[in-house]
């Protein structure tokens, strides 16, 4: 019988030997090391990608916002209050005399004869005069900044363009408002022509309607700074009207602040003669304050607007990303300065004083926020 030391046991052809559990777990353990890695990193670049173009998409909105602004500053149209309007701002104004007088008297029979009666359609026709704002157009070219809680609102008078299809503007203007309304910046245009008004001064519906067009969404912030020369400084104050006489005015600064006749000015008698809008026309009193105010310098344009935007981003309520920027107002004459002949060096640098208090101060020449 043969002995079995001798036989060797021979594989099939082709066979191999399988993995062990080690090797399995290994493999496997490199393989979700690899997997977590690639996931980290394609999700980094998705989460990066939508960073991206939220980013963009804000940039893109104060971008926007800040090109048709700057685009409207630079065609500004201004002229002064007194330049136009003159004929029929004299008719208001003694219209408005005869309606103080008349509420005074209580005898309405004189104005109604003169301007018509609003409810009967016969004195009107037979009136001596009519309602003034019937007989002309009154236009508004002025400059005006209001200022608010986080939002600002600015108006002005900007050549209008030509637009295929669209009604063409009066002399070719129109004016614009720049104002947020429950987050939402708008851009109306409406014609310079203000709204018509009866005898009583009631204001009545526009002629026609404005066009509003949305800038941005979500805003949280529309601030705005006004800028002006004045003795080699630089100011920026918070609101502006074109039509006060108070920013290049050293005798409203000086006068609201209290000196008087001690100083050699006068200022007691311009303190009386402060209207703080209590004096209307026709009263005793107007002449002479209408007097004095025209004796100032006009607050016209500033020189330039500080602009400053701040947008909420929609997947992160809690962020908001700010923008500024400094818009140059072209139409606008820096050429003021104390009147050196009528301030000695005290009250000059008592009126510089009391400037920089009010206003904020900026580096002489430069842009810079102090």
């Amino acid at each position: 019988m043969a002995s079995r030391k001798g036989i060797v046991a021979l594989r099939p052809h082709g066979a191999t030997r399988g993995f062990s559990v080690i090797e399995i777990l290994v493999a496997a353990t490199i393989f979700s090391l690899v997997s977590t890695v690639v996931f980290m990193v394609f999700r980094g670049a998705v989460r990066s990608q939508e960073v991206g173009v939220r980013e963009t998409e804000i940039m893109q909105r104060a971008r926007y916002t800040m090109s048709s602004l700057q685009r409207d500053t630079t065609n500004i149209f201004f002229r002064d209050e007194t330049s136009y309007n003159v004929t029929i701002s004299r008719l208001i104004e003694q219209m408005e005399s005869e309606r103080i007088r008349a509420e005074q008297t209580g005898d309405w029979q004189p104005f109604f004869d003169m301007y018509g009666d609003p409810d009967d359609p016969r004195t009107r026709e037979a009136a001596a005069v009519g309602n003034p704002w019937e007989q002309g157009r009154v236009i508004d070219l002025q400059f005006q900044g209001t200022p608010g809680s986080n939002t600002d609102t600015v108006s002005f008078a900007v050549y209008s363009p030509l637009r295929l299809g669209s009604h063409y503007n009066s002399w070719g203007l129109s004016r614009v408002t720049y104002r947020v309304d429950n987050s939402i910046l708008l851009r109306i245009e409406e014609p310079v022509e203000v709204n018509p008004r009866n005898i009583y001064g009631e204001v009545l519906e526009r002629r026609q309607p404005p066009r509003i067009a949305k800038l941005a969404e979500g805003v949280e912030e529309f601030k705005l700074r006004y800028a002006f020369w004045y003795d080699h400084q630089w100011y920026e104050t918070s609101d502006w009207s074109s039509t006060r006489r108070q920013t290049r005015n050293p005798r409203f600064i000086l006068g609201d602040h209290g000196i008087g006749d001690d100083m050699g000015l006068g200022f007691d008698a311009l303190q009386q003669g402060r209207n703080d809008g209590q004096l209307r026309p026709g009263e005793p009193g107007w002449n002479e304050f209408l007097n004095d105010q025209r004796s100032e310098p006009l607050d016209r344009l500033p020189a330039y607007m500080r602009v400053h935007l701040g947008l909420t981003d929609p997947d992160d309520p809690g962020r908001i990303a700010r923008f500024e920027t400094v818009l140059r107002v072209y139409p606008s004459e820096e050429t003021y300065a104390p009147m050196e002949e009528l301030l000695d060096e005290r009250q000059r640098e008592y009126e510089r004083r009391v400037r920089d208090e009010r206003y904020t101060p900026i580096y002489p020449g430069s842009l810079v926020r102090r």
